[in-house]
């Protein structure tokens, strides 16, 4: 029979099972340290993930779900260290499955296989293109909140949930960036999920139809003259074509300084690339409309 972790702050001693149990258990931050007691040899604690279950725990969206906590015939902690440890960062209880009884060498398979993704989230909830969607509202996300979108670990903070929330949010604006995105790109490249981040900054500024006008004339040169941003874009573009030299990031950067030219009308002949420095701030949009 599965521990009851209801009648007591502390973990009973675990018994033999002829067969693994499972149940659903509310763990709390005294529980999760009795349980860390019986870890040994498991994976070396990755701060920054114990963070981010932390503050989805903290906002309250740490979903029960399949992943459960092993626990082996005797007693040893199998699996769930990150999740005991957010447990007590966080100073919460969570209900998680609890399995009791594996055997010990089941360690050996645990986590063999791919992590789900922000893209298998979107998925999952029914929302199209999500591989293209995914990425693009992961960065907004980062942007709006003022994280530095170059660092991994400030990065980590966005949550599977928090780009699925996003996504269903704004789900409209973001397919037609995704839309005008690709077709910019299939003309002058520039990377699709580059121009999708812009569009939606761009367009939150000034409107979406300045911005379709800025990247059609980007995209098919019809009518430019030298001294126009749009010109010297494209240009920059095509001498960028097939050397991969530019980030997403970089290129958001980059196409955000060129629409500030552009709308404010001043010259540009050539474009200086955005190149992420750590003592810079993030390019925005200069002009609203």
């Amino acid at each position: 029979m599965l521990f009851s972790l209801r009648a007591s702050p502390t973990i009973p001693v675990m018994h033999k099972h002829s067969q693994p149990s499972v149940g659903i258990v509310k763990v709390s931050p005294d529980m999760a340290r009795t349980l860390l007691k019986t870890n040994t040899d498991n994976r070396t604690v990755r701060k920054n993930r114990v963070n981010n279950y932390a503050t989805q725990m903290k906002r309250g969206q740490w979903k029960l779900t399949g992943d459960p906590i092993r626990i082996s015939r005797t007693g040893r902690l199998l699996d769930g260290q990150h999740r005991l440890l957010a447990i007590i960062e966080a100073n919460t209880e969570v209900e998680t499955f609890v399995i009791e009884g594996l055997e010990d060498d089941t360690f050996t398979v645990i986590d063999s296989g791919l992590g789900r993704t922000p893209a298998d989230a979107l998925t999952f909830a029914g929302i199209g293109s999500a591989s293209h969607i995914s990425p693009v509202a992961r960065i907004l996300i980062g942007i709006e909140n003022g994280l530095n979108i170059y660092n991994t670990e400030a990065m980590s903070l966005v949550t599977r949930q928090d780009v699925l929330d996003y996504s269903e949010a704004n789900i409209e604006i973001l397919r037609w960036a995704i839309g005008i995105g690709q077709r910019t790109d299939k003309a002058v490249d520039g990377i699709r999920t580059a121009w999708a981040v812009f569009a939606v900054i761009a367009q939150s500024a000034t409107s979406p139809e300045e911005v379709e006008e800025f990247l059609g004339r980007i995209a098919d040169g019809v009518g430019l003259v030298a001294g126009d941003p749009r010109l010297a874009l494209r240009n920059w573009l095509a001498r960028q074509r097939g050397w991969n030299s530019s980030s997403t990031k970089d290129n958001i950067g980059t196409f955000i300084r060129v629409y500030n030219h552009y709308l404010a009308n001043r010259a540009l002949n050539v474009v200086r690339p955005y190149t992420h420095d750590a003592k810079s701030e993030f390019p925005k949009v200069e002009i609203t409309r």
